[in-house]
């Protein structure tokens, strides 16, 4: 016979699987008509924009583009290197022939290396090595007993945070400006443009997500004067976007990525550059739920029995947002006369646990642009450094999703030596594996009832027993066993001895 017992509905997002791959993109580009010969490479930056990521036939399929930025020498005197943009679409499939297709896939990045060959004047090889963190998930609903009607009943309960995504949107937005590089400085070339965001915060409302940030613009500019004469320019542009998301309230927790696809640098009169840049804001949604399950249940006077049913899940256990101040020192290949742009983007490695500390290493890549007798020249540096995190709250078989943003970066230049400070924002979470146990229904049992008890019974603790194994055994609560053997705590060790008394009815 049934008993009534109270359900509830707990959403959850599962992560399923998470690792880490490395792919190549590689791609032969043309030189666009408007621009000169290519001589020689001076200098490749990219980025790259994950488009999307899907399950079908077995396979998972990413795909994606490497925003390509090369900076070349040329033959001409009057312009003696040139800049040229190029994207190179990949698409890449992994074996998923275990994974469902209702799963939701989940892909960031970085371009960890780039090779640019030149074939002949008008056509350049690009090489991508770029490496993947990718992520398999799945929204899931179990209905699990809440409260049980009975009024001696015994409930052991588990509190379980349950997380799910409530909505999802992205939108596009153009932020346009006109910045003044000065009233006597007349632009002949844009050489090198580039927009980062940076500062993202985010205020939610009723099916509305705001996105505020800042943009940092990044110039290497020719003049138009006599003779070669170039320039940098860096300046941050404030933007606000609003994305609609359904079902969206103020107490819920966001996350926003914000893609820079396009951008463009017109010189227009009297040292004024028109900056465009083309954003794609995405924006996912969730809820945070604290659920109590109840794993198992007994009652004092009649006999029943719960139906468990059980999950497992990757739910994150830890995090931790810091920033590090660092500083190096890159030699220069050339002799250097005047430090036009420096360049960083963090990549993160190997970690590894020690005692209660988890040792990160991470990578600054750093291009140094800069001017030489002879011209405009660029540099590529490797800077190691180690985030230590000290926490006991970790464990050697936790999966990590590390993430490093470089926030501000400043140089001096010292003879033909660049001394860099560069503060790297270090955002970590920790997932980890846990299994939790529910009860599906609960219903009376047909077992016999348990012997009766002698008046006092001496009982031995078995191994792995706990108070609530030995309370159920004897239909009794553990606070009367703990009062009883004058116990302040609940733990048990095998071979303790514990004093049961008969409870006398009325």
């Amino acid at each position: 016979m049934s008993i009534d017992a109270v359900s509830d509905a707990i959403k959850l997002d599962r992560l399923i699987k998470k690792w880490d791959v490395q792919v190549m993109a590689t791609s032969d580009v043309l030189v666009p008509d408007v621009k000169p010969d290519v001589e020689e490479i001076i200098g490749v930056d990219c980025k790259l924009i994950i488009d999307d990521g899907e399950v079908a036939n077995g396979r998972i399929l990413i795909e994606g583009r490497v925003l390509t930025r090369v900076l070349y020498a040329t033959a001409q005197e009057d312009r003696p290197v040139a800049g040229m943009d190029a994207v190179i679409e990949f698409s890449h499939y992994f074996d998923a022939t275990d994974v469902d297709e209702d799963v939701t896939v989940r892909a960031r990045g970085y371009v960890e290396h780039t090779d640019c060959d030149v074939i002949n004047s008008r056509k350049l090889q690009l090489k991508h090595v770029i490496n993947l963190s990718l992520s398999i998930g799945k929204e899931e609903s179990i209905n699990a007993v809440t409260s049980i009607e009975l009024d001696d009943v015994m409930c052991k309960n588990s509190g379980i945070r349950a997380r799910h995504m409530v909505g999802e949107g992205s939108s596009e937005t153009i932020v346009r400006e006109d910045i003044n590089l000065g009233e006597d400085v007349v632009v002949r070339d844009i050489l090198y443009s580039d927009v980062t965001v940076t500062n993202l915060g985010m205020q939610l409302s009723d099916n509305k997500v705001l996105v505020e940030g800042t943009l940092s613009v990044d110039l290497i500019y020719l003049e138009d004067t006599e003779g070669v004469k170039y320039d940098s320019y860096s300046t941050e542009l404030g933007f606000t976007h609003y994305v609609d998301v359904d079902g969206v309230q103020a107490y819920m927790f966001p996350e926003v990525e914000c893609v820079v696809e396009e951008v463009s640098a017109d010189p227009k009169d009297s040292g004024t550059v028109n900056i465009e840049a083309v954003l794609n804001v995405r924006v996912k949604v969730y809820e945070e739920e604290e659920k109590t399950l109840i794993v198992d249940a007994y009652s004092l006077s009649r006999n029943i029995r719960g139906n468990q049913g059980s999950f497992a899940v990757l739910s994150e256990a830890f995090r931790s947002n810091t920033q590090l101040s660092l500083r190096d020192t890159v030699e220069l290949s050339r002799d250097a006369k005047h430090i036009l742009l420096v360049r960083g983007q963090a990549q993160a490695g190997e970690y590894e646990f020690s005692g209660n500390r988890l040792y990160i290493d991470g990578l600054l890549l750093v291009r140094v642009y800069y001017i030489t007798e002879s011209g405009l020249a660029c540099d590529m540096a490797e800077m190691p450094f180690r985030h230590v995190v000290d926490s006991d709250e970790l464990k050697d078989d936790d999966k990590l999703d590390v993430r490093f943003n470089v926030s501000h970066i400043a140089y001096t230049l010292n003879g033909n030596a660049v001394d860099i400070r560069y503060t790297v924002d270090c955002n970590l979470k920790v997932y980890r594996e846990n299994r939790f146990i529910y009860l599906l229904s609960v219903e009376e049992s047909d077992e016999e009832t348990l012997p009766e008890p002698a008046s006092i019974t001496v009982y031995v603790v078995g191994k792995g027993e706990t108070l609530w194994d030995v309370a159920k055994r004897y239909r009794t609560t553990i606070e009367k066993i703990k009062g009883i053997n004058e116990l302040e705590e609940e733990i048990l060790n095998e071979g303790d001895k514990l004093l049961i008394l008969k409870e006398i009815k009325p």
